[in-house]
């Protein structure tokens, strides 16, 4: 998720924290709630530390292989809590501050929580994260929520705005609050005017209930709201899948589906792209098929859905834009020999990005063979999950270094 939403989730926890220790008669000074806010918030952003070291691993394969990479571990979440909270430790040695046993607890409770937060969030969309490494080294993810969702922002600005004490600080946090809910209507080539709206309705509704509410109820109503939209996101994902594989049973019953990377657009449940990875085994060939999906057809036809732009892209996608119901519609096609990716996975630059690459294709060219990941190939030209290699392979001492373990993606059945 992006770094907003990670701060957000931090500051619902820590306001959270505050409020219940007041409640119970604690006493709370506004230096240790500010303190609790920023170590929250830091928790839930210290995993992308990871940038500081990709470079360790050359080029493009740094990035794809180290970012969500070993900070974004349960084994590690520990250490990630560890660097807010030596700030704060410090901070408040400096200030000559008394705070007491239950104040560093309740610090270090919410670093926790935060490192692992992280973790969570970034699980829920469809770029997945390994958290049980050493122990298992799969890639996981729900494919449930858009990396940067208004909804969340609509749902937990307004109690990080009327939990600030000062006119500046939340003067600046409407300042956001308004940005955040004119991205939709900023965005409205692939957010469909309704759902704007219901964004905008929502950023109300929330804002006004947490003005009614005392202010020990503010960062439950941001929870409960926070916790409806990642809900309805997730039942209305899982729905549109089932529908998805029903329609590709029928239309293609050779193909055995392996994978399903979901996406939904921004602020709308029902609409989804999904890139459905299929394999036809008598053949000895793989597909893969761009979508648009509706997870509620009779509310949301599909065919009103809005999707994302896919310019020319880097891999041979052939447009073969087809309504296969009202809940299912076809964009594009690719279908690929498995022995020239099995043959990509036997050289050590090629084993290293297929570590990443959940929807992975290949093209060759006369100069070079282009690597790419299907999920984010949205243009011709290299984006950030696409990488060229030489046709020639390299030698082990050439070979990419301070690979990560990370089991591919496909290991158990493209590559299989």
């Amino acid at each position: 998720m992006d770094n907003l939403t990670h701060s957000l989730a931090g500051i619902v926890c820590a306001e959270l924290v505050v409020q219940a220790r007041r409640a119970r008669g604690d006493e709370v000074d506004s230096r240790w709630s500010r303190a609790a806010w920023l170590v929250s918030a830091g928790a839930h952003n210290a995993p992308d530390v990871d940038f500081a070291y990709s470079w360790i691993t050359e080029g493009r394969l740094g990035y794809l292989l180290h970012h969500r990479g070993h900070t974004h571990t349960l084994a590690l979440a520990p250490l990630m809590a560890l660097l807010p909270l030596v700030l704060a430790w410090i901070w408040a040695r400096r200030a000559k501050l008394a705070w007491s046993r239950a104040d560093h607890a309740w610090l270090i409770v919410l670093a926790l929580v935060g490192a692992v937060g992280h973790l969570w969030l970034d699980f829920s969309n469809n770029y997945g994260v390994h958290p049980f490494w050493p122990i298992e080294n799969r890639w996981i993810a729900a494919d449930s929520i858009f990396i940067v969702e208004p909804l969340f922002f609509a749902a937990t600005i307004p109690m990080a705005m009327l939990a600030t004490r000062s006119r500046t600080g939340r003067i600046a946090w409407g300042v956001v609050l308004a940005i955040t809910l004119a991205l939709p209507w900023a965005a409205a080539s692939y957010v469909a005017w309704p759902f704007a709206l219901g964004t905008t309705i929502v950023g109300a509704l929330v804002l006004a209930a947490t003005a009614r509410v005392d202010a020990r109820w503010r960062p439950i109503v941001a929870l409960s709201a926070s916790f409806g939209v990642l809900v309805t996101f997730a039942v209305s994902g899982a729905r549109g899948e089932a529908q998805l594989r029903a329609v590709l049973a029928r239309e293609a019953p050779r193909e055995e589906i392996v994978d399903v990377a979901r996406m939904p657009m921004p602020t709308a449940p029902p609409c989804w792209e999904a890139v459905v990875t299929s394999i036809d085994r008598a053949s000895e060939r793989y597909a893969i098929h761009v979508m648009r999906v509706s997870a509620w057809p009779e509310l949301v036809p599909v065919s009103t859905c809005l999707r994302m732009p896919r310019l020319e892209t880097t891999a041979p996608l052939v447009r073969a834009p087809r309504e296969l119901d009202r809940a299912v519609h076809l964009e594009s096609t690719l279908t690929a020999e498995l022995d020239a990716l099995r043959a990509i996975a036997a050289r050590c630059d090629g084993a290293a990005f297929l570590r990443f690459a959940r929807v992975p294709f290949v093209v060759d060219t006369d100069a070079a063979i282009v690597l790419g990941d299907a999920r984010y190939d949205r243009e011709r030209g290299e984006s950030f999950a696409e990488m060229e290699i030489p046709r020639v392979p390299p030698s082990a001492s050439e070979c990419p270094r301070f690979v990560p373990p990370w089991t591919p993606w496909r290991a158990s059945d493209l590559l299989e």
